[in-house]
């Protein structure tokens, strides 16, 4: 609300997610934190504290690493959207490719890469929430 937009986030080569994701194919995912050079440039939580702390994401495969955070413009629209990989720990959505703000959510092709728990616990998918 102080900058009349939704957080930035990163892109992916500027960032660590709190911690590489050995397990995936993405080294390098979209998150809160802007970094350059091992600095921390901007943050939910400095210089002021939006909050106290990144949420962990208990899918991540490395301890302490938050959940991948991606807000984007297209046109006159802007949204973000989170994004954990969900029980099987492997990321099968890619927010820079298949995240449109200019398009209602969700669009079939994220919804082929969703999780879906009648499938299992342990079924392919990962777990989002985006916003307008």
């Amino acid at each position: 609300m102080d900058h009349g937009a939704y957080p930035v986030s990163t892109t992916a080569g500027e960032s660590v997610n709190g911690a590489r994701f050995a397990n995936s194919e993405w080294d390098r995912l979209p998150s809160f934190r802007l970094t350059r050079d091992g600095k921390i440039l901007k943050t939910l939580t400095t210089p002021n504290a939006y909050i106290t702390a990144y949420p962990a994401d208990p899918f991540a495969t490395e301890n302490g690493a938050t959940f991948v955070y991606y807000a984007a413009k297209k046109g006159d629209r802007a949204g973000w959207i989170l994004i954990t990989p969900g029980p099987m720990r492997r990321y099968d959505i890619d927010p820079i490719r298949n995240y449109d703000p200019a398009v209602s959510q969700p669009t079939p092709h994220l919804l082929n890469l969703t999780y879906d728990p009648t499938n299992g616990a342990v079924s392919r998918g990962d777990i989002w929430r985006a916003g307008p």
